[in-house]
């Protein structure tokens, strides 16, 4: 496509950039569900499992081939420090979160790739 391009594949940015979900200050009873969903989402297992599932994501981190790169984790510094707050104890952008993923990845890739023996 690109004449030239080539795509890195060593290495990864990991950079916390949530997306946000605006509604009325009036409208105190949706922000709430909204909050109250998505929150619940995470605990109980069901929004990774539509991350995973859903047509546009469920290949996206297994394309990346993660466990193959390097990761270099960037603050994002135009975060306000509630967003920061949140971030850094939200299971979807923390460390143990990320290992999951590689660890999964990682599991996933030996399932699928000859084993070398020497």
């Amino acid at each position: 496509m690109f004449k030239g391009l080539q795509v890195e594949t060593s290495l990864a940015l990991h950079y916390p950039s949530p997306y946000y979900f605006f509604v009325s200050n009036e409208n105190v009873k949706l922000k709430n569900r909204i909050e109250i969903g998505l929150i619940n989402a995470e605990k109980d297992g069901s929004f990774q499992q539509l991350f995973e599932s859903h047509r546009v994501t469920k290949n996206m981190l297994l394309s990346a081939k993660l466990e193959r790169r390097k990761i270099f984790k960037l603050k994002n510094a135009f975060l306000s420090k509630e967003t920061q707050r949140m971030v850094e104890k939200t299971a979807l952008f923390n460390t143990s979160f990320n290992s999951n993923i590689s660890d999964r990845l990682n599991n996933d890739a030996k399932k699928r790739l000859p084993v070398r023996v020497e």
